[in-house]
Parts: C-alpha cells; sequence; structure tokens
C-alpha cells in the first residue's frame, strides 16, 4: 500500500520527511491544511512561494503532477 500523500511504500523504510503523516497528532490537523491548499494551488496552477512550508510544497508539487495528467488526458485505468 502507498500513502497518498508522499508515495510512502513499505520498500521504503519511513515517509518522506515532508509527509504530513509524520507530524506529531497536536501539529497533524495544520499540516494536512497546509498540504491539501499546496494541492489545491498546484492543481490550479498557481506558482510556488518560497514561503510555504515542505508540506505546502509537497501537495503543490502532487497538485501540479495532478493538473499536468488533466491536461494531457492522462487516465491510469488504461496504463
Amino acid at each position: 500500500m502507498n500513502c497518498l500523500l508522499c508515495g510512502w511504500s513499505r520498500a521504503h523504510e519511513r515517509h518522506d520527511i515532508s509527509c504530513p503523516e509524520r507530524a506529531s497528532s497536536e501539529d497533524k490537523k495544520q499540516v494536512l491544511a497546509d498540504n491539501q491548499r499546496g494541492y489545491r494551488d498546484g492543481r490550479y496552477g498557481l506558482d510556488l512561494s518560497d514561503k510555504e512550508n515542505m508540506a505546502y510544497r509537497l501537495g503543490w508539487s502532487r497538485g501540479v503532477v495532478a493538473l499536468e495528467e488533466y491536461e494531457n488526458g492522462h487516465d491510469p485505468r488504461f496504463y
């Protein structure tokens, strides 16, 4: 099973350092919110700001990939 946020699988020892799954329980809600905000901004094609944290950047990169897949007509069901 892969992590939906960072792509971690059992083949790797641990999640990506910026993955929200690694956050402590009291910080997890904010880190997940930052990650989702980054995903949304990347999906909308917005530029990445230097001020954003690692969780945002991870979400932003996932969003950019989703946008590119949408624009190029990628459908994983046929691969």
